[in-house]
């Protein structure tokens, strides 16, 4: 998860999967980080029914909170066990209070972001689109260019080569990355020579072939 969860309660041998991203979680402390480091996810989760059963097996104490909304049940969750101190929790809740005033483009692209770590490829396309239409234009240009690559990118896993070097091409026209243009390089390569042999299209069994050993090194 890219931290060190120390785990107090007791470890699930069935885990809890969160309904959005299909995510396993062990332990309490694991889903007090799920909602801290998975916020724009964690606040979709509006069907957590027998989540609160499952923490209450863990040892933590909590009234019942399947059915109140996941603001409400996130303060009830994180005040019920003591993963985080009261000033780590303050902060938390503070963040989870305040997400609805960030910029709707700002969200949008995060949830994107997050759906795409867990190869939820259309969860992120829409993601992004509604992103790249929400904005204002008053973005920063590497935020903006973060967008338009990470965008190629899901154009890229559907093998649409034109829209992927569309997308790549505007990422550099905000901020030239390596990694953009590797991606563009790729992209270009794949559409002259690996897809076709000679002149003639290659057989459609052999695409199919192709995309799946592609898929399997991603």
């Amino acid at each position: 998860m890219g931290k060190l969860i120390v785990t107090n309660t007791k470890i699930a041998h069935t885990p809890y999967r969160m309904k959005e991203t299909n995510h396993p979680l062990y332990s309490y402390e694991e889903l007090v980080f799920y909602m801290m480091s998975r916020m724009p996810l964690w606040l979709l989760e509006q069907d957590r029914k027998g989540l609160t059963e499952w923490i209450r097996e863990r040892g933590i104490s909590l009234n019942d909170t399947d059915d109140l909304s996941v603001s409400e049940a996130s303060e009830e969750i994180i005040r019920a066990g003591t993963y985080l101190c009261k000033e780590e929790q303050e902060q938390v809740l503070e963040r989870i209070r305040n997400y609805e005033r960030i910029p709707d483009s700002l969200r949008e692209k995060e949830k994107g972001d997050l759906y795409l770590s867990y190869g939820k490829l259309m969860k992120a396309y829409f993601s992004y689109e509604k992103a790249i239409r929400m904005m204002e234009g008053n973005e920063e240009t590497g935020w903006k260019a973060s967008l338009y690559h990470n965008r190629g990118l899901i154009s890229i896993r559907l093998f649409y080569w034109e829209e992927a070097r569309n997308y790549l091409t505007k990422a550099l026209s905000y901020e030239e990355r390596e990694e953009t243009k590797t991606a563009l390089t790729f992209v270009e390569e794949m559409e002259k020579t690996e897809w076709k042999t000679g002149k003639e299209p290659v057989l459609s069994i052999e695409l199919e072939r192709k995309k799946k050993a592609f898929l399997e090194e991603l």
